[in-house]
């Protein structure tokens, strides 16, 4: 009877030592384990895939525009129309408006928005170095007609009248307007018209020009001026056989045709 305590010591003693020794084995199994050996279950990265198509801002994608058509604007009862259309459009991947679908505007101005955006081209769009298609937005802008100024001239017209046919006396030099003549800046010599006023065009505004008249092939009488002394782009050149050749302001009087 005394010896069964130590029986059982004897017994957990044993069953804790194999308890031990197979926790060892199973460390060093682990352990061993080749470190180049990926467990079956865990599955590789997988690479994000390319986009065929990106959402670009409008400002953004204009800054790439490279080739613009203007709209055309539609005749609408002899009055040009003004506004804003704006497009949906797609562009492919070489830069080249693929589509423009109108979703805001005047009804009268959408085609002719699509129209020209159509022709547009863009630089293409790469995303990672690979050319993709994008998605946008274009606003077309119609301004209305503003109100068209006369360019201001830059050269002035000199118009030549004729006078009644007669023989006079000028400052005691005789003339006769048969065979009176004139000449511009020293130019070729010209008869003094005797029935229709004779226009003489692209004189300089500023410069001063000189006038001589002749009669009988021989001069009797120059001068110069300027337009802008007179404060005018067209005169008239007469010559009344008593004061010699004269400028004047343009009149009913005074006209060239």
């Amino acid at each position: 009877m005394s010896e069964a305590p130590v029986t059982v010591k004897r017994t957990r003693f044993n069953v804790a030592a194999c308890a031990f020794a197979m926790g060892m084995l199973m460390a060093l199994s682990v352990f061993a384990q080749d470190p180049g050996t990926k467990p079956d279950k865990v599955s590789e990265a997988i690479p994000p895939q390319q986009p065929n198509r990106v959402r670009v801002d409008e400002d953004v994608q204009k800054a790439k525009l490279v080739h613009m058509v203007s709209p055309v604007y539609p005749p609408l009862l002899g009055k040009r129309m003004d506004g804003t259309v704006l497009l949906h459009v797609i562009i492919d991947k070489n830069g080249s408006v693929k589509s423009a679908r109108p979703v805001s505007g005047l009804p009268n101005l959408r085609d002719s928005a699509v129209n020209a955006v159509l022709q547009w081209q863009y630089e293409p769009t790469l995303v990672n170095g690979v050319a993709v298609e994008v998605d946008t937005t274009v606003s077309v802008v119609f301004p209305p007609l503003a109100k068209q100024e006369s360019p201001e001239p830059k050269t002035g017209m000199l118009c030549v009248i004729p006078e009644p046919p007669g023989c006079c006396t000028l400052v005691n030099i005789p003339f006769d307007l048969k065979t009176l003549m004139f000449s511009i800046d020293n130019g070729e010599k010209a008869p003094w018209p005797q029935k229709t006023g004779l226009k003489i065009e692209g004189l300089s505004l500023g410069e001063k020009h000189l006038v001589v008249v002749y009669s009988g092939g021989k001069p009797i009488q120059s001068f110069r001026f300027r337009f802008t002394d007179y404060k005018e782009t067209e005169l008239c050149l007469l010559f009344d056989g008593y004061g010699g050749p004269d400028l004047m302001h343009m009149s009913k009087s005074c006209q060239c045709k």
